[in-house]
């Protein structure tokens, strides 16, 4: 997300150049001291996790039908990798998963639609196990109420985008992130704040016209 937002830098900022250093050197430093624990562990460069790999095989392997990344629904790891090391391991499944891709190029695309679908989907997936009346009903009071107005103040706010470009990057670097790995209702927790603001500008806009 971090190249994102200097993207948005550079439209939002007058001093775009140091808003593009503040932005770049704090996303390393909060990742910097991760990486050197993962060299003196793995003594390989490995910059966040070792799960990158897995989780992209998750949502693009012939078994994933959902869109989801739970074991042994949507996915089972290659045998081959029980012999390897998390680094190892990784690179493998990742490979897995580009090669899934570029054999199965449609069914990726239809999956892609699938996944962020998922991500924004009022009720959760009947995989989740979280599917009875009570979870509907939260679901439809908070989250459901919200989404009509968040739809309205995207369109409203078209008009002046540079202002809510920041706003616009995260929502559509999410999207594009649950469309390439998986799509689940949790990967929205952290753009529900530009939701909700957005939101509050399609709900100001209609009291505003009345």
């Amino acid at each position: 997300f971090g190249l994102f937002f200097v993207i948005c830098s550079f439209f939002v900022h007058r001093r775009r150049l140091r808003g593009i250093v503040m932005n770049l050197a704090t996303m390393f430093l909060v990742i910097l001291p991760w990486t050197i624990r993962n060299y003196i562990v793995f003594e390989k460069f490995v910059p966040i996790t070792t799960e990158a790999g897995r989780v992209f095989y998750s949502g693009n392997n012939p078994m994933n039908k959902t869109g989801g990344c739970i074991s042994h629904v949507d996915f089972i790891e290659p045998e081959e990798t029980g012999s390897m090391g998390e680094v190892e391991a990784s690179k493998y499944m990742f490979k897995k998963g580009l090669e899934f891709i570029r054999h199965n190029p449609v069914t990726f695309l239809k999956m892609s639609v699938k996944k962020v679908g998922r991500l924004w989907r009022v009720f959760p997936y009947w995989t989740s196990g979280f599917t009875n009346i009570k979870y509907k009903l939260i679901s439809i009071f908070s989250y459901g109420l919200i989404l009509p107005f968040f739809l309205i103040g995207v369109f409203l706010s078209i008009r002046n985008w540079k202002l809510v470009l920041p706003l616009y990057c995260l929502i559509i670097y999410t999207s594009i992130f649950c469309m390439v790995f998986y799509g689940t209702m949790r990967f929205r927790l952290p753009i529900m704040p530009a939701v909700i603001i957005l939101g509050s500008v399609g709900i100001d806009r209609l009291l505003w016209k009345k």
